[in-house]
C-alpha cells in the first residue's frame, strides 16, 4: 500500500514536470516566433526581397516548432522513463540509415526545397507556372510548394518533382 502511494506521488510530480516543460517550450517557441517575425518585418527592401523574407521567416518558424516538439518529447521521456539523450542519438544513428533507404523521395524533396529557398527561385506571392499549374505561390516548405491556381484550386507539388519554374514576378 505504501509503495502504491509513493508511486502515485512520483507520477503526479512527473506529470507536473511534464506540464511545466510543455509550458516553457510553448512560451519559448512563441517568443522566438515573434522575434523572428519582427526581425524579418523590419528588414527594408523591395517587394521581391519582402516575399523572400516572408518565406525564410516561415521556414525558420516551422523549423523552430519541430525542434521545440523534439526537445519537449525528449524531456518528457526523460522525466517519465529516465531516457537519456545518448539513447536517442544511438537510435537516430541506426534508424537514420534505415530511414534514409526508405525515405529517398522525402530526402530528395527536402534537399530540393532547401535549395529552392536558398537560391531564391520562388517566394511567397510570386506568380509562377510549375508542372502545368499557373498561379500564386501560397507557401513554400522544405517538403512541398503550394500554389493557388487560376481556377482557385490549391496545387501541392513535392519540391523534388519541380523541374522547370516559370516565375513571372522576377
Amino acid at each position: 500500500m505504501e509503495n502504491l502511494e509513493i508511486f502515485i506521488q512520483e507520477s503526479l510530480i512527473n506529470i507536473g514536470y511534464a506540464i511545466l516543460i510543455i509550458a516553457i517550450g510553448l512560451t519559448l517557441s512563441k517568443m522566438l516566433r515573434s522575434a523572428i517575425q519582427k526581425a524579418f518585418a523590419e528588414i527594408p527592401g523591395n517587394e521581391q526581397r519582402t516575399h523572400r523574407n516572408t518565406t525564410i521567416s516561415r521556414l525558420l518558424i516551422d523549423t523552430l516548432k519541430y525542434i521545440t516538439y523534439l526537445v519537449v518529447i525528449i524531456a518528457i521521456l526523460y522525466v517519465f522513463f529516465g531516457t537519456t539523450i545518448q539513447s536517442f542519438l544511438a537510435v537516430a544513428g541506426v534508424g537514420g540509415i534505415a530511414i534514409g533507404f526508405g525515405a529517398q523521395n522525402l530526402i530528395r524533396d527536402l534537399i530540393s526545397g532547401f535549395f529552392l529557398i536558398l537560391d531564391g527561385q520562388l517566394a511567397i506571392g510570386d506568380d509562377v507556372t510549375i508542372g502545368g499549374c499557373t498561379g500564386i505561390v501560397e507557401d513554400i516548405g522544405l517538403r512541398a510548394t503550394r500554389i493557388r491556381c487560376e481556377d482557385n484550386g490549391l496545387t501541392i507539388i513535392p519540391n523534388g518533382e519541380i523541374k522547370i519554374i516559370i516565375n513571372r514576378s522576377r
